[in-house]
């Protein structure tokens, strides 16, 4: 598990860093920094949102009472065009434009890469003078700017059994926490073994359960660094995503492998906030001492139907478990568990 949260902490170290330039936003408005966040943002936390809801089973057999297993899990939920960039019109803006090319362009998102590094105009007028000055700044790269086109989950899981084919699972993942970064998971679930209520049981060598699955995000990434044009205090991102997922499973009865499959519906939301104290300097000394306080929140809400299909091979204590849940985002899942 070490290594897993490795992963996690460098993929969320390139996914922060690259939102530095997020920040210098402020200085064309609050109003536009949000706009702008909101579709640089919602693609990368919608994808932890499906990315989390995976690996919560993998057979529909509910275990004895008192019988547990415990596993460690990861998941890559894979990116694609759509979700790497946004169409950004700077009709929709108050204080922005390109520095070169047309008024409406496709930029990244948290999840992509402009190449080259798209640079564009503010806009800030000096209300003593009424001149207006005009500011250069770097749009934020993504995570395809390192040829990452995936944003990883993952946890520790326990599952136990209890009375009636009921089944207890929690999940989490202990704060990963190095510098600039901190991350965590956690969630519950409860899983149902309805194989004795299906009339045909006893011919198809099959198992039927029914699952509801909860996961929780919280993430952080702190600006230690000053840019050119924002300075201040106690400047972060911070991101909290949770999930819901329902679902029908089927396995087979098999004595070493098994196959299993599922259809379900995930539903959840996330929440971004730029927060801290923001000082900002345009180089117009009238509103030089402007400071910011928690700018912004963005969030998104996500729901949708999702379809799984996988295999668990035996291995004495030990259990390897493989599969791909079809949804928005994509996502693989392995797992390796160890239980009695």
């Amino acid at each position: 598990m070490k290594q897993l949260a490795t992963i996690l902490f460098l993929v969320s170290t390139i996914i922060c860093s690259a939102q530095n330039s997020i920040e210098d936003l402020l200085v064309a408005g609050v109003e536009d920094g949000q706009q702008f966040s909101q579709s640089y943002f919602s693609p990368a936390t919608d994808a932890i949102v499906y990315g989390m809801s995976s690996g919560w089973f993998n057979t529909a057999k509910s275990k004895k009472f008192l019988r547990f297993e415990i596993s460690a899990i990861g998941n890559l939920s894979f990116t694609d065009s759509n979700s790497q960039s946004f169409q950004l019109n700077t009709a929709d803006y108050n204080n922005l434009s390109f520095s070169t090319g047309p008024n409406s362009q496709s930029v990244a998102t948290a999840l992509g890469e402009n190449n080259p590094d798209i640079e564009m105009i503010v806009n800030v007028q000096d209300p003593n003078s009424n001149q207006s000055i005009q500011i250069p700044i770097t749009l934020p790269q993504g995570i395809g700017s390192e040829g990452i086109n995936f944003v990883p989950t993952g946890f520790i899981q326990a599952s136990i059994g209890l009375i009636k084919g009921f089944e207890l699972k929690a999940r989490y993942l202990p704060e990963v926490n190095n510098r600039d970064v901190e991350s965590q998971f956690y969630g519950f679930g409860l899983q149902n073994e309805l194989t004795e209520l299906i009339p045909f049981d006893k011919v198809l060598p099959i198992r039927i359960a029914a699952l509801a699955g909860y996961t929780k995000y919280k993430g952080k990434y702190k600006f230690n660094e000053d840019s050119s044009i924002v300075s201040g205090v106690n400047r972060r991102v911070e991101s909290e995503a949770e999930s819901w997922l329902f679902g029908a499973i089927v396995s087979t009865k098999l004595p070493v492998i098994n196959f299993y499959g599922s259809v379900g519906y995930i539903t959840g939301d996330a929440k971004t906030s730029l927060l801290g104290q923001y000082n900002l300097d345009t180089g117009i000394n009238s509103v030089d001492n402007e400071v910011l306080v928690d700018p912004f929140s963005v969030s998104s809400d996500v729901s949708g139907a999702r379809a799984t299909l996988g295999f668990k091979l035996k291995l004495a204590f030990f259990r390897l478990h493989a599969d791909y849940s079809f949804q928005e985002f994509n996502t693989a899942c392995v797992g390796i568990s160890l239980g009695i």
